[in-house]
């Protein structure tokens, strides 16, 4: 399982949910390609708020276990 993310900042200091004014989004996916093509495909397309910027995104492989 690959988990990508991406780390959105310039919220407000009382925003719900963030950490310094950061927010992280993530979404799980079965295999590297199909998370680095839908982050590049996001990093392509921002549609964020004024004063929100992307600060940080990537693709991590995260454990299975035994």
């Amino acid at each position: 399982m690959i988990l990508g993310y991406i780390l959105i900042c310039g919220f407000g200091p009382l925003e719900p949910g963030s950490i310094e004014g950061c927010k992280v989004y993530t979404i799980p996916f079965y295999d590297a390609v199909t998370c680095e093509n839908e982050r590049a495909g996001f990093l392509a397309n921002p549609d964020l708020r004024d004063g929100h910027y992307i600060d940080d995104s990537g693709c991590i492989v995260i454990g299975t276990g035994v």
